[in-house]
């Protein structure tokens, strides 16, 4: 195969692929978003149910971090052997737990929302 014969068929090749890309892509973006809405709702009944569990509203979340602050203190200060955790150590790792998926999950909707909005770049380039 000559140089210009290799140049052509990498050319065919890289642009069917792109073609291929194009096809898939409102599909693909479309599924991750619809996705990510489920799971935000999903996750939104879930600090509901947790915190009505625990008789609280997201307005009470701020005073219980800083009582869970000030506990952590007086645990790092009081140096106690037990390893037994409190009712309010539990609490504080569900807390803890909700508030790093929630974040995750923002940050999953933040890239899917860039995608949706922007122009994604996957090795495409897109004529100005």
């Amino acid at each position: 195969m000559s140089d210009a014969g290799r140049n052509d068929s990498l050319t065919l090749v890289i642009l069917y692929w792109n073609s291929r890309k194009e096809k898939i892509l409102t599909r693909l973006i479309t599924s991750r978003l619809l996705i990510a809405v489920h799971r935000v709702h999903f996750y939104q009944k879930r600090l509901v149910y947790l915190l009505g569990k625990r008789g609280l509203t997201e307005a009470d979340l701020p005073h219980v971090h800083l009582q869970l602050n000030n506990k952590a203190f007086e645990y790092i200060k009081s140096n106690r052997g037990d390893k037994k955790k409190t009712k309010l150590e539990i609490v504080q790792n569900e807390i803890e737990t909700l508030y790093y998926e929630h974040s995750n999950m923002h940050d999953r909707i933040a890239s899917v929302l860039l995608l949706a909005n922007g122009k994604p770049t996957f090795g495409i380039k897109y004529p100005s």
